[in-house]
C-alpha cells in the first residue's frame, strides 16, 4: 500500500512538473492560447485575459519567445500583470491532465510492484532466504502460505509448488 502510494505521488509530482516546465512555460510561451485555460481562474468576473508574445533575436539564427499575460478590465483598460500565477495555475491544469493520463500506467507499475514485494515481505517465494526469513514451523509456512493463496498474492500453481516444497521437508 505504501509503495502504491509512494508510485502515485511521484507520477503526480512528476505530471505536476511537465505541466509546469514543458507546457505552461515551454509551449505557452510560443502557443499562448494555452494560457487562456486559466483565466476563469486567474482574473475576475468582467475581466479578460489579454497575452502579449515578445521575440527576440539576439544573434543570427538564434529566437527566443516569452509572453507577459495580463487580465484587462474592459470598463477602465487598466492591465494587471499576471505572467507568473497564470504559467502557475495553467501548468497546474496542464499537470493535472497529464497525471489523469498517465494514471492507469502509473496503477500497473504499482501494482506490478507489489505484487514483487508480497512475496518477499512474507517470508514465502524466491526473495526468501534461510538468513532473512525467520525459522516457523511447517503448520505456520502452510498457514501462511494458504492465507497468501486465499488473498489473491500467488497463482494456484505457485501456491501447489511451494506447499510441495515444504511438505518435502516432513
Amino acid at each position: 500500500m505504501k509503495n502504491a502510494l509512494a508510485t502515485g505521488l511521484l507520477g503526480l509530482g512528476i505530471s505536476f512538473f511537465c505541466g509546469y516546465l514543458i507546457v505552461a512555460v515551454g509551449l505557452g510561451s510560443v502557443c499562448t492560447s494555452l494560457y487562456k485555460v486559466a483565466a476563469p481562474i486567474i482574473c475576475r468576473h468582467n475581466q479578460y485575459l489579454e497575452v502579449v508574445q515578445h521575440r527576440y533575436s539576439w544573434r543570427p539564427g538564434a529566437t527566443m519567445w516569452t509572453a507577459t499575460v495580463y487580465c484587462v478590465d474592459p470598463a477602465t483598460g487598466r492591465k494587471e500583470d499576471r505572467t507568473s500565477l497564470v504559467k502557475l495555475v495553467s501548468g497546474a491544469i496542464y499537470g493535472l491532465g497529464i497525471f489523469v493520463l498517465l494514471l492507469p500506467g502509473i496503477y500497473r507499475a504499482a501494482k506490478r510492484s507489489a505484487m514483487k514485494l508480497a512475496p518477499a515481505a512474507s517470508g514465502v517465494g524466491p526473495a526468501a532466504t534461510a538468513e532473512s526469513a525467520p525459522v516457523r514451523s511447517i503448520a505456520e509456512r502452510m498457514a501462511k502460505l494458504k492465507e497468501l493463496h486465499e488473498a489473491n498474492l500467488i497463482t494456484t500453481n505457485e501456491y501447489a509448488q511451494k506447499k510441495a516444497e515444504i511438505l518435502r521437508e516432513i
